[in-house]
């Protein structure tokens, strides 16, 4: 599951997964478990310790697995894409698409942990606007 913060991933993630009988896995979850658990020196290293944890759980899943995960374009979708190229079964992705001023009310509304996500500034709801329109495919499967 893809899309810009705000776009429905886990939402739509969680009921897919229940209707399939795979297992979920949200980068956003792993972050808020990891988050206290360490000092991180930034939100980088978070992010790459939290993808490790989503693949090794997707690896370590005897079922199917939904993945929730935000991937900027420009910023995480070549790395991203490349983490799945060898994936030992058929990679699906589904685009969770909404118009930017409908994920940016969505983020903005929603209860969250300040831990892993930083503020939520003037500049972090324009990368959100200006990822709308760019989001697309990932092409690893």
């Amino acid at each position: 599951m893809t899309g810009v913060p705000g776009s429905g991933k886990t939402t739509l993630g969680r009921a897919l997964a229940g209707v399939l009988g795979a297992t979920f896995v949200s980068l956003d979850a792993v972050k808020e478990e990891l988050w206290p658990t360490s000092t991180w020196a930034d939100g980088w290293a978070l992010r790459r310790a939290a993808e490790a944890e989503v693949l090794a759980r997707a690896h370590a899943s005897d079922d199917d697995v939904v993945i929730d995960i935000w991937v900027a374009p420009g910023r995480d979708d070549a790395r991203v894409s490349a983490l799945f190229v060898d994936w030992p079964e058929p990679v699906v992705q589904v685009a969770c698409v909404v118009a930017a001023d409908l994920a940016v009310g969505r983020y903005v509304a929603r209860d969250r942990s300040p831990g892993p996500h930083g503020p939520t500034d003037e500049r972090l709801l324009q990368r959100i606007r200006d990822a709308v329109p760019l989001m697309g495919p990932l092409g690893p499967g």
